[in-house]
């Protein structure tokens, strides 16, 4: 068995880092409780969607559409909320890994990188940025899931004035999942006027 390296226990991480740590901490924290209750959403939705009586016609494609666009919505729900959880956990240890692996020519001063990359020199895992891309994944899927299908059972069996006013407030509210998921980047003439 290997021997353990000893940890700083006076260690502190710096301000950047911490904010850093906590910025992600705070986020995936909200992301766990919410997904969590989208997902008791999504488990309701089921046992609605599920009784023939809410739909104009027995056997209905439109039923069938929207609940699998629940049950898709129901398993990314779950993911969503174990990722974060886990997620939780990887930036939760940076401080303690950081104190055991303490490599002095990133302690103090500036340096260079993306925030993932300041973040590998503070002990994160290698590969957590894979877990964040399928987290943000499972929740924009659960949520783009649950719009779609309150929309689509508002569509096929309500009245058109409901239909219009469903189909306006969807498209609104996918519109930050855009942002989102197509994050702007720094364009190389802000970036060097920033440094």
């Amino acid at each position: 068995m290997p021997a353990l390296k000893q940890v700083d226990v006076e260690y502190d991480l710096p301000p950047a880092i911490k904010s850093l740590r906590e910025g992600w901490l705070f986020t995936l924290q909200g992301s766990a409780v919410t997904s969590s209750v989208t997902a008791a959403v999504e488990a309701q939705l089921l046992v609605f969607y599920s009784d023939v009586s809410n739909f104009a016609h027995r056997g209905s494609t439109t039923q069938n559409a929207v609940k699998i666009l629940t049950y898709i919505a129901l398993i990314c729900s779950i993911s969503a909320t174990m990722t974060a959880l886990l997620l939780t956990d990887e930036f939760g240890e940076i401080s303690t890994r950081a104190a055991r692996n303490r490599d002095r020519r990133t302690e103090g001063g500036k340096t260079a990188g993306t925030d993932w990359g300041i973040l590998r020199m503070y002990q994160i895992r290698e590969h957590a940025n894979w877990i964040v891309y399928h987290w943000m994944l499972s929740l924009a899927t659960a949520c783009l899931c649950t719009i779609a299908s309150t929309a689509t059972y508002a569509g096929t069996q309500e009245p058109l004035t409901t239909t219009i006013i469903v189909s306006i407030v969807a498209v609104l509210s996918i519109l930050p999942l855009c942002w989102l998921l197509f994050p702007k980047r720094l364009q190389p003439e802000t970036a060097r006027s920033e440094s």
